[in-house]
């Protein structure tokens, strides 16, 4: 960002802009932007904005928050790590807003993902985009740059062109060597693709980040993605039952499932079950619901009643299973969660499904979730 521009606007707003040219686009009141900019995103301290050519981010804090990220972009930039363009950070009496351009056409990994999950995307559409991010990821760690917060949902993804660029860069750093944990974060972002890919894509993708032995990283980081799960558990299974826009949608007496996307499962050709207790029925949906954070293919609970405690299933047609997958394997005992054969099914797609997804909830001891009635 060499060449930068203070210009001081209107309402005592002091503008830096990263190049003469910035300025010149923006003019010398950015902040004037919010008159026809939509909110997107509105937390106590700090909102946020897109008029469809940037996006503009306002912190009401005083400090140096938004002005930290501006000196963060700077460093990635002069590592030739590739983000989003940081146009203009202006500050005054009412706090910071930093302005970026809008990358078109791109969207988020993990959104992306989501997208081909609920598509039924096949491996051969997701291996070479792995690849792609597994490569980005070694570049960021070559680079000797350390993102804390670095997952799929950081960083953006162009479909058209296959590039990728980081967001929300303000707590980034200059890393001359990487932790364990540190190492395990960067290389273990990977593991989103987990639920498109077999076992070996993702050693062969752990390999291309850097890591020496795929193998056992894959063991460890399987681990540490259980241990994560089991510590969040209590506000995840509060969120679900509450009807979080992320898990759940209440429909009147009805909780319904979201899929990858946060749309309301479809119930067309789905077995309805009775007879079950309201709890029952919010031991199946927290079962269920574990299962799905876990990346264990299970028949799917589609929404449950919470008066009555009907139950509406996946209707699917299953053969007998003589044996289970290694990588299945591997997640069950990170779990530490033992099934025999005969629970399990095999779709007529070859999919290996746990056709009871509430056998499992005892031995899982998610008692806690329950509420107290």
């Amino acid at each position: 960002m060499n060449g930068n521009t203070d210009i001081a606007g209107q309402d005592e707003w002091k503008w830096t802009f990263r190049s003469p040219q910035a300025a010149a686009e923006l003019g010398q009141c950015p902040q004037k932007l919010l008159e026809h900019a939509p909110l997107i995103k509105k937390n106590p301290i700090r909102n946020v904005f897109y008029t469809g050519e940037y996006y503009i981010k306002q912190d009401k804090r005083g400090g140096w928050h938004l002005r930290r990220e501006w000196k963060s972009a700077e460093l990635v930039e002069k590592r030739h790590v590739p983000i989003v363009e940081y146009m203009a950070v202006g500050v005054c009496s009412q706090g910071e807003m930093i302005i970026t351009r809008a990358l078109k056409t791109s969207v988020s990994v993990k959104e992306w993902l989501a997208r081909k999950i609920c598509s039924e995307a096949i491996r051969d559409e997701i291996l070479p985009v792995a690849e792609r991010y597994a490569r980005f990821v070694r570049m960021v760690m070559e680079a000797k740059i350390f993102h804390p917060d670095f997952h799929a949902g950081n960083v953006l993804f162009v479909p058209e062109t296959g590039d990728f660029a980081l967001v929300d860069v303000s707590e980034i750093r200059r890393a001359f060597f990487f932790d364990r944990i540190q190492a395990w974060r960067m290389h273990g972002s990977v593991m989103v693709f987990q639920r498109l890919l077999e076992r070996s894509d993702m050693l062969h993708l752990l390999e291309m980040t850097g890591v020496k032995e795929p193998q056992k990283t894959w063991r460890k980081l399987l681990m540490e993605s259980s241990k994560h799960l089991f510590h969040s558990w209590k506000k995840r299974s509060r969120q679900l039952l509450e009807g979080h826009p992320r898990y759940s949608v209440r429909e009147g007496d009805w909780m319904r499932m979201v899929d990858a996307l946060g749309k309301p499962m479809t119930c067309k050709k789905s077995l309805k079950v009775s007879g079950a207790s309201v709890e029952d029925a919010q031991k199946h949906a927290l079962a269920d619901f574990f299962l799905q954070q876990a990346n264990i293919p299970h028949r799917q609970l589609l929404a449950w009643n919470t008066k009555t405690g009907e139950l509406r299933k996946e209707d699917c047609v299953v053969e007998e299973v003589e044996e289970l997958p290694i990588e299945l394997l591997e997640r069950l005992d990170s779990l530490k969660l033992k099934t025999s054969l005969n629970q399990w099914g095999r779709r007529n797609d070859g999919k290996i499904l746990l056709m009871d997804p509430a056998s499992v909830f005892n031995r899982l001891h998610l008692d806690d979730s329950i509420p107290n009635s």
